[in-house]
């Protein structure tokens, strides 16, 4: 099992306030007679990218998340809600730790702004402000290793449901993460002294009704990487992360390393060297850098979005945002690389192939022929009627394969993603396939088109056929999947069960 549940809807209690006195006649609160009260669910991701992972269910359910409020009255703010909330991790409910329960304004038509902040101690009201459109801007000033998420929301009780309130968090900060290693590491000794990160803009703000974040270049400082000199081999790793404020576009910072080269012979030379690299807010950015003794400094660097995390066993997978908040693993089973086409599978079978070992037909088929269907079967004709419509578990491969919460997707797996992502035959590092790009976040997965398996690979670079966990009932000789090319996609139910595909594993939140 995972641990740390990835997403979760907190739901908040909303119950009017009614005591009983001795006559037994019921006494109403009477703010409650005129005032709706407030309800919340929270969207929150699995964790942060911070040192320490911060934002988790687990750790929010501790410590709970500020809630501000306010709304404008004949061109004055009123502050409605300050407060601290917490979290029943076992329930999902959410209410105020003060205990009282928020209502909306007397004024049903008042719009509301509310500002949601993690961790709860970071919100400060000077940090919020109207711009010129009469817009909130909240001021985002914090850096090193701390984290911040900041859920807005903009509402009336008229336009809410039944008075509810969906906040949805974003990261508003920028995470560099810097891996090091040296061309030259097996002829000498290096060591890494220094690494910085320089021209960090101090602070940005957060536009609560665009979303927009903007870096603010007049002010700048810089942090360390590393706390004590590190040895540099050839082999790049990890020596440090930080967390610094930035912008929704590109935000130009610069990396500065200072390194020993110990050439042997009492030769020591000391070398100090920058480079450019872009941060954005809400992403991680992983440098890496090369050290090359008197040639210049290499520098690279590639952007991951914060959503692009990894399970209990080290498997990434993406959030796009999706009504079940079900989650996709960003690569095939058996593949290293979203692009790669990874391991083959028949329907049901737990042992993928790939290369000359892929070889499929319903002679090799672990559930019988076709004409003798041994398991997962609803026909009167050429089977044993067991009425299994989705695999077990045991002989589902994401599960077996992956482990902890992975499975196949269902057919209904599948039309999600169809119905609330935005597809694109597209190519990736010159591998075609099918780009999903979410309606709700603009987080993207991509399907290799590696076509199937009989004797040989079939389709290859031209389709997408990707197996479901569902039979066909009407033809259980069959399973449904996903279906796409440069002209169509759509689910298919004419996927032969002995055919070998490819799997893309979801995990439940």
């Amino acid at each position: 099992m995972i641990l740390n549940r990835t997403l979760t809807l907190v739901a908040c209690a909303a119950a009017l306030a009614i005591t009983t006195a001795c006559t037994e006649d019921i006494v109403v609160t009477p703010q409650s007679t005129t005032r709706t009260p407030m309800t919340f669910s929270t969207y929150l991701p699995r964790h942060t990218r911070g040192i320490v992972p911060v934002a988790d269910i687990q750790t929010l359910a501790e410590s709970g998340f500020k809630l501000y409020a306010t709304y404008d009255v004949e061109g004055t703010a009123n502050v409605l809600l300050n407060e601290k909330f917490s979290v029943d991790e076992a329930t999902g409910l959410c209410s105020s730790v003060s205990g009282e329960q928020p209502y909306w304004p007397s004024d049903k038509s008042a719009t509301v702004s509310f500002i949601a902040t993690y961790p709860s101690n970071y919100f400060a009201e000077g940090n919020l402000a109207k711009n010129s459109d009469e817009q909130y801007e909240l001021t985002i000033e914090t850096a090193g290793n701390k984290d911040v998420v900041v859920a807005c929301a903009t509402q009336s009780e008229a336009n809410s449901s039944e008075g509810h309130i969906e906040l949805t968090f974003k990261h508003v900060m920028a995470q560099a993460v810097l891996k090091v290693s040296s061309a030259e590491a097996a002829d000498y000794n290096i060591t890494l002294t220094a690494a910085n990160l320089i021209d960090v803009p101090t602070s940005s703000t957060l536009n609560c009704s665009t979303g927009e974040i903007v870096a603010n270049a007049d002010e700048t400082s810089s942090f360390f990487f590393i706390a004590e000199g590190t040895e540099i081999t050839a082999e790049s790793e990890v020596v440090g992360s930080v967390m610094v404020p930035a912008g929704s576009e590109d935000t130009q910072m610069r990396l500065a390393l200072t390194y020993v080269y110990d050439y042997g012979d009492d030769v020591v030379r000391t070398y100090k060297d920058t480079a450019d690299v872009t941060l954005v807010a809400g992403y991680q950015t992983n440098i890496n850098a090369t050290l090359s003794g008197d040639k210049p400094l290499k520098v690279t660097g590639s952007l991951s979005t914060w959503t692009k995390l990894l399970d209990a066993n080290g498997h990434d997978y993406v959030d796009l945002g999706l009504p079940s908040r079900l989650l996709w693993a960003t690569c095939n089973i058996g593949a290293l690389n979203p692009e790669d086409y990874g391991d083959y599978f028949a329907w049901g079978e737990k042992m993928g192939y790939t290369g000359a070992a892929a070889i499929f037909s319903w002679d090799s088929y672990e559930f019988g022929s076709g004409a003798n269907i041994t398991k997962y079967w609803t026909s009167t004709d050429y089977g044993t009627i067991d009425n299994r419509t989705v695999l077990e578990l045991v002989d589902d491969a994401a599960c077996v394969i992956l482990e902890g919460d992975w499975r196949m997707p269902t057919d209904a797996d599948w039309q999600e993603l169809l119905d609330n992502c935005t597809s694109e035959w597209t190519t990736l590092n010159n591998v075609n396939g099918c780009l999903f790009t979410s309606n709700y976040n603009e987080n993207t997965i991509f399907l290799p088109a590696a076509g199937n398996y009989t004797t040989s690979l079939v389709n290859g670079g031209r389709r997408c056929f990707y197996w479901s966990s569902t039979l066909v009932e009407s033809n259980p000789i069959c399973a449904w999947g996903l279906n796409a090319s440069s002209s169509e996609i759509s689910l298919s139910d004419s996927g032969e069960r002995y055919l070998g595909r490819p799997i893309r594993a979801v995990m439940a939140p």
